[in-house]
């Protein structure tokens, strides 16, 4: 039984889950958010996590059609050396079996239930088309374009994409991208990183900036944080997709910052081991991802000075906006 509760911050669902703990009925308020066809739920007695959960899911409000698929509840436990704790526990919404999750801080959790909401979304059973990858878009005189750029750990994808945010573009995901049927691109429900060692690529003032927005976090690794918050506009919620880009294919051979257009078969090969259907067959994989290579260009990037990088992709912006 859900019973609507206040509007929290930033615009995110909060309601009332009727729990039995130990016998007894609770009401445990939660926060909803989701992308594409999967959404997601925590609950917690815990105000302040909830307040903090509903600031960084503000960007992604659940689909009305959307399945619930995955829960998580965060509570506060004994500390034993004096600091504060959280453990959160999760449950599968089809097999309705709670297992411990993760203990730590309330940012720690958080970010954890980020990264697994997402590989519930790659692995999810929808027919839907996810790759892992960062997504960007620029304003044309027809539409938003965007570009989901495609590669391995380590490539530059997020130092790249937060370059290209920085010159203008829209930066509206790193981590996940999905796509439907109508050539259109939604960035996965995760905040956008910024590795520390980006930091001196992109400079102190930018780091500085996405550090102090509303639902930033440091973490080990660098920095969580949302693009549009800096700039205080309503980040776009899709993109037509214009190009895939590839950055460092295998086997791939183009000059530094040279754009080398991939064929259809050759890229949807490659896109494969980046996007949810991996687990799959291989002719139903193939016959998700050919529509797709067969529709969007696919281009191989070359690794060169990210100024260069940054003008080749804006002449193949402009080319598009002159098709």
């Amino acid at each position: 039984m859900e019973d609507a509760l206040a509007q929290p911050p930033n615009g995110a669902v909060d309601h009332a889950r009727s729990d039995r703990v130990a016998g007894v009925e609770a009401s445990v308020p939660f926060v909803r958010w989701g992308q594409g066809p999967l959404c997601f739920e925590l609950a917690s007695a815990d105000h302040d996590i909830l307040e903090r959960a509903a600031t960084i899911m503000a960007a992604w409000p659940a689909p009305p059609s959307a399945r619930l698929a995955r829960r998580w509840r965060v509570n506060g436990v004994q500390p034993i050396d004096g600091s504060a704790q959280w453990e959160a526990f999760t449950e599968s919404v089809d097999d309705q079996v709670e297992q411990f999750f993760s203990r730590g801080t309330p940012a720690a959790l958080m970010q954890a239930i980020e990264f697994d909401a997402v590989r519930e979304l790659l692995d999810c059973r929808e027919e839907i088309l996810a790759l892992h990858a960062a997504l960007v878009s620029r304003t044309t005189p027809a539409w938003e374009r965007g570009v989901a750029l495609v590669g391995p750990c380590f490539c530059g994808k997020s130092t790249l994409s937060c370059t290209l945010w920085n010159s203008g573009w829209s930066f509206l995901g790193d981590d996940v991208t999905l796509f439907d049927d109508d050539g259109f691109a939604y960035p996965g429900p995760r905040r956008a990183s910024m590795r520390r060692s980006s930091r001196a690529l992109i400079g102190d003032t930018l780091w500085g900036c996405a550090a102090a927005t509303q639902a930033s976090d440091l973490t080990n690794a660098g920095l969580l944080f949302h693009p549009h918050e800096m700039k205080g506009a309503a980040r776009p919620q899709r993109a037509r997709l214009a190009a895939i880009v590839f950055l460092a294919r295998l086997n791939a051979s183009v000059e530094p910052a040279g754009l080398q257009l991939v064929t259809p078969v050759d890229g949807a090969l490659a896109l494969l081991p980046y996007s949810n259907l991996r687990k799959t067959s291989f002719p139903l994989a193939l016959s998700r991802l050919a529509p797709l290579a067969e529709t969007v260009p696919i281009y191989d990037l070359g690794r060169g000075s990210l100024d260069a990088m940054i003008a080749r992709l804006n002449r193949l912006m402009d080319d598009v906006a002159e098709a």
